[in-house]
C-alpha cells in the first residue's frame, strides 16, 4: 500500500463530522437540557497554558450525548486551529473529555475512537493503538477500530501489521453490514477499505456497479469522484 495520505484525510475528517450524528442516532431518548457551548477561551484565547482546563464544569451533570459532542466539537476546532500549542490543547482536552464518559461507560464506543484519533493527530501512535485495541476488548467484532489499527499501522510504517489489519477488518466488515448496528458509515468505510486492499480501478468499477442500480445516489458519487481523485 502507497499514497494514502489523501486517503487517511479524508477518512479521519469524514469520520469526525459524523460521529456525532451517529451518537444522535444511538442516543436519541437521552434527556438533552444541558445546551453545551465551548467555553470562549477555547475559541479566542491564544495565550493561555496548556492544558485547558474545565474546573467550572460538573461532568457528572452532563449526559452522556453532551459529553460526545463537546469531544467531537474539540476535534473539530483542532482540526483548524493553526497554533500548535492551542492545538495539542484542543486534543488533550478531548482526551480528559473521552475518558470522563469512559468512566462512566466503559462501553461507550465513541469516546474511544474520539480518544484515538486525538492521540493520533498528536503523533502519540502508540497510545492511539492501545486505545483502540482496550475498544476491541469492549467490542471484538468491530471493524471500525479494526481499520483505524491498519491505518495507524501503516502511518507508522508497520506495512505487514497494516496488512494483516486490513484484511482482519474487510471480514469484520461483511459480517457487521448484516447486523443492525451497522450503519451508513460502515458501508462507506468498507468501500474505502475495498479501495486500499483492491485498488483503484477495481473499487471505482465495484461503484460503477452500484450506480447502475441507484444512478443518482449521493453518496455512491461522492466515493467515486473520491476514488477518482485518489493516487
Amino acid at each position: 500500500m502507497k499514497n494514502t495520505t489523501v486517503y487517511l484525510f479524508m477518512f479521519l475528517f469524514f469520520l469526525i463530522g459524523c460521529n456525532s450524528n451517529m451518537e444522535k442516532d444511538v442516543d436519541s431518548k437521552q434527556n438533552n437540557k444541558n445546551e453545551l457551548k465551548l467555553p470562549q477561551e477555547i475559541v479566542n484565547n491564544k495565550t493561555s497554558n496548556y492544558p485547558y482546563e474545565y474546573k467550572e464544569i460538573n461532568f457528572q451533570k452532563i449526559g452522556l450525548l453532551e459529553l460526545n459532542e463537546m469531544a467531537v466539537r474539540l476535534l473539530e476546532h483542532s482540526k483548524i486551529e493553526s497554533i500548535q500549542q492551542v492545538k495539542d490543547s484542543l486534543l488533550g482536552l478531548t482526551i480528559i473529555v473521552s475518558d470522563k464518559i469512559i468512566e462512566r461507560d466503559s462501553g461507550y464506543i465513541y469516546a474511544y475512537i474520539n480518544k484515538s484519533i486525538a492521540y493520533s493527530e498528536m503523533k502519540r501512535y502508540e497510545s492511539a493503538i492501545e486505545v483502540l485495541i482496550e475498544l476491541k476488548k469492549q467490542k471484538p467484532v468491530y471493524p471500525d477500530a479494526t481499520f483505524r489499527l491498519g491505518i495507524i499501522s501503516e502511518k507508522t510504517g508497520n506495512d505487514s501489521s497494516a496488512n494483516s489489519y486490513y484484511n482482519k477488518a474487510f471480514i469484520e466488515y461483511q459480517d457487521y453490514s448484516k447486523s443492525p448496528n451497522a450503519t451508513a458509515v460502515d458501508d462507506i468505510n468498507f468501500e474505502f477499505l475495498y479501495l486500499l486492499l483492491y485498488g483503484k480501478a477495481k473499487a471505482i468499477n465495484r461503484l460503477d456497479e452500484k450506480l447502475i442500480s441507484y444512478p443518482n445516489n449521493p453518496t455512491y458519487l461522492m466515493l467515486k469522484k473520491s476514488f477518482q481523485e485518489f493516487n
